[in-house]
């Protein structure tokens, strides 16, 4: 299976498709490399997480300094994101089970996409969104994890900086 890296160029076009689709086009927050800003789970070889309430209150923020006109269709818009930011992860489906990886790089690569589902699961729901592909995805995950158990345990970490014990 060929993998097609999303570029900036091809989440542009990406978006263009959604905004003509749905009559609004997505914004991406921040592009550092693709899916490392709010709400996504972090894509490099240290990911982390952010903690929940943390998320919460970026999203309370985000909301209160969004014109309401904005605000109409945003959980939508954010399921969208959310779904486009999976989209490149699953096709990347082929390399969790590789045998020629390391035994953190198998486990990471299979909770990262168990976790990202689980973060676009959770924002189709709030927005009424995707339903078909989000229970596609919750059977995808469920399969992984009855795959490879270890897929959500442990849990991912949290950033250091809102760990509450510092490693030595």
């Amino acid at each position: 299976m060929a993998e097609y890296p999303l570029t900036p160029e091809r989440l542009e076009m990406v978006l263009d498709g959604l905004g003509a689709r749905w009559g609004r086009r997505p914004v991406v927050t921040e592009v550092q490399p693709i899916g490392h800003g709010y709400p996504f789970p972090h894509h490099s070889p240290n990911w982390s997480v952010l903690p929940d309430d943390i998320v919460r209150a970026a999203d309370r923020a985000y909301r209160e300094a969004l014109p309401a006109h904005l605000l109409q269709g945003y959980d939508e818009m954010l399921a969208i994101g959310a779904a486009v930011a999976l989209a490149g992860r699953i096709i990347r489906l082929p390399v969790i089970a590789r045998a020629d990886q390391t035994a953190y790089d198998s486990w990471r690569r299979r909770a990262q996409v168990v976790q990202q589902i689980s973060v676009f699961t959770n924002l189709t729901a709030g927005a009424d969104a995707l339903p078909a592909f989000s229970q596609w995805t919750t059977a995808l995950a469920a399969a992984i994890t009855n795959r490879w158990p270890d897929a959500t345990t442990p849990p991912p970490r949290v950033y250091a900086a809102f760990r509450t014990e510092v490693a030595r």
